[in-house]
């Protein structure tokens, strides 16, 4: 799934959305993928062809754990998608 160099990513696989797998666990709220996608170099900051980040899919589906996770790796939370959703207005509203 992963090229390798040195146990860092080098350009990970995307799908047809431009979803990064660190999307997908996001977005299905696997806190362990998540931690070992980023142990191994996931860009937390990568925007699929909405423009939506891992922290986008986490904030709508993926649960609070996996929010915090990728906040503590320095996601954007002022990030916006295509729409210009507020990430942080999402992410308040799994915090309320």
């Amino acid at each position: 799934m992963f090229p390798r160099n040195k146990d860092k990513v080098v350009k990970p696989t995307i799908d047809e959305q431009g979803n990064t797998p660190l999307h997908t666990a996001a977005w299905e709220g696997n806190l362990e993928v998540v931690k070992l996608l980023l142990k191994h170099g996931a860009d937390v900051h990568a925007e699929n062809f909405e423009r939506k980040t891992p922290l986008h899919f986490a904030a709508w589906e993926g649960g609070l754990k996996v929010v915090k996770l990728l906040l503590k790796h320095r996601a954007d939370v002022h990030a916006k998608d295509f729409e210009r959703k507020l990430l942080c207005i999402l992410l308040l509203g799994k915090v309320i």
